[in-house]
């Protein structure tokens, strides 16, 4: 069946999208999707949630367009609370947070700011370039992905641990390790027996993200805060975000070109998503870089590697998400149950039955990512004024947000206990030397990595060989032992340099 888009589809597209009342939409979206993406324990995901129900008065292409603005601009509001407050908006900012906040505490909020806005629209702009032209093949590659496939891309997140703790491996994977383990907490997909639960009904659909992530992160940065009460650098001049030169947008050329690629592609795979896109994304600029030891310390190359692939996943997510019918992510989760509340079927026959909806669609991701750098701009001085609020009230502020955020997400104070909790536990890998990433990684891929290791040996009963007998999966292997190796491989060339420049 052909799935392309012809010519006269995608100005059709671009004319129904450029109407007054569906951009008016992506605006608004776009919008929504930064405020509410900027707030801690919120993020675009419960934007779109809200605005699901209102989308179904709309035709399906303006509905459609409102939630993909809120999709673009929820992954990069997330970047901003990462960047000003070392606390990541949403989950996809979580590697955002490794460089951008070191170079907001070096004075350089508005470079970080501009540099995030720039590389989220531009992987978001190649991944929908990708998406018009290319949406058949993306597709078919992503249809060939089995349980083989799925569990060595899982190990090829893991692998991204070697290159993101730098100072200790071994920590990186401990704290990985414990992730893994919190991913186990719940129901057995396959034989329906709970684990880990204690009987609590509330831990019987697993240990929630959001109350991981906003405790790891948020709870443990108010407690180290608390403990130092430093005094908050205040601007006395209004904050702006600053794009990046030409220049440097073209030294830094071949970080972009990488980053989109790798966004796409790992969206285009149902039930990966913008977490995973950034890590590995990020993972493969600091082994490629020149300066790997920058990372961390406030290297522009991560926070480009972070936010491009994190937006240019969203291109990719729509992939599966039309075309196959399958979700990339919760996000396109509730794009597909907005289709289904207009009487739209997501998946081969859309292209078929839709074609004008599909161009619209696919025209209207391209458009959110101009709209949102314009708002973006104009936007920011609004985001970075938190910057001028003392501590006395920025603490409780931030506090309450997470707790209304976490709460927020199920209704439940057993989720707010568990912020507490992972709080507690987050301070104290931080006091000791744990890095908090690979903990998140670890939490994030666990159900992956189980279910499609088991679902591999049922089909080949009982036998390992299945993980290295597809090629699709054996280039990932070989990409995640690449991974493994080169921080070894570097210290191995570091030393042998070093005992030549003694020999001379």
């Amino acid at each position: 069946m052909d799935h392309t888009l012809s010519f006269s589809m995608i100005i059709q597209g671009f004319q129904t999208m450029f109407g007054p009342y569906q951009f008016m939409s992506t605006a608004f979206g776009v919008v929504v999707g930064l405020i509410v993406g900027v707030l801690p324990g919120l993020g675009g995901l419960v934007a779109m949630i809200i605005l699901v129900p209102f989308t179904v008065n709309l035709d399906p292409a303006a509905g459609l367009a409102c939630l993909i603005g809120v999709f673009v601009a929820g992954c990069y509001g997330g970047a901003i609370t990462a960047i000003t407050l070392g606390i990541p908006g949403a989950p996809v900012a979580a590697a955002t947070l490794l460089d951008g906040y070191p170079m907001s505490k070096a004075g350089k909020t508005p470079q970080a700011i501009g540099l995030a806005l720039v590389s989220s629209t531009l992987g978001g702009m190649f991944s929908a370039v990708v998406l018009i032209f290319g949406a058949p093949l993306l597709a078919s590659i992503a249809l060939r992905f089995g349980p083989p496939e799925f569990f060595a891309l899982g190990i090829l997140g893991l692998s991204t641990i070697s290159s993101i703790a730098r100072e200790s491996t071994r920590k990186g994977l401990i704290s990985a390790a414990f992730g893994l383990l919190i991913a186990t907490v719940g129901t057995d997909v396959f034989t329906g027996n709970l684990r880990f639960t204690f009987g609590n009904p509330e831990l019987f659909g697993g240990i929630p993200f959001v109350a991981t992530l906003m405790g790891i992160f948020a709870g443990s940065e108010i407690l180290i805060q608390l403990e130092r009460w430093e005094a908050i650098p205040v601007s006395v001049e209004r904050l702006r975000a600053k794009p990046p030169s030409l220049k440097s947008m073209a030294k830094n050329a071949k970080t972009y070109i990488k980053s989109s690629v790798i966004g796409t592609l790992i969206g285009t795979v149902p039930g990966t998503g913008g977490v995973i896109a950034s890590f590995i994304s990020y993972g493969e600029a600091r082994r490629s870089s020149k300066h790997p030891e920058a990372f961390g310390k406030g290297a522009e190359e991560g926070v480009i590697a972070s936010e491009t692939a994190n937006n240019a996943m969203v291109g990719g997510a729509l992939v599966p998400t039309l075309a196959l019918g399958i979700p990339g992510d919760a996000a396109s989760a509730l794009l597909i149950g907005a289709l289904m509340l207009h009487g739209i079927s997501p998946g081969p026959r859309l292209f078929e039955a839709h074609p004008d909806l599909v161009s619209a669609v696919f025209v209207g991701f391209f458009i959110a990512n101009l709209v949102m750098l314009g708002i973006g701009l104009l936007m920011c001085p609004l985001f970075t004024l938190i910057l001028r609020i003392k501590k006395d009230y920025l603490i409780p502020v931030i506090f309450l947000l997470c707790f209304a955020g976490t709460y927020g997400f199920r209704n439940s104070m057993f989720d707010v206990i568990l912020l507490c909790l992972f709080g507690l536990i987050g301070y104290g890998m931080r006091k000791f030397g744990f890095p908090l990433p690979p903990l998140v990684i670890g939490q994030v891929l666990g159900p992956m990595i189980e279910e499609s290791f088991r679902r591999s040996l049922l089909m080949s009963g009982g036998s390992p060989v299945i993980f290295i007998s597809h090629p699709i999966a054996d280039l990932i292997w070989f990409l995640a032992i690449l991974f493994l190796a080169f921080p070894y491989l570097q210290k191995m060339s570091s030393i042998f340099s070093g005992s030549q420049k003694d020999r001379s």
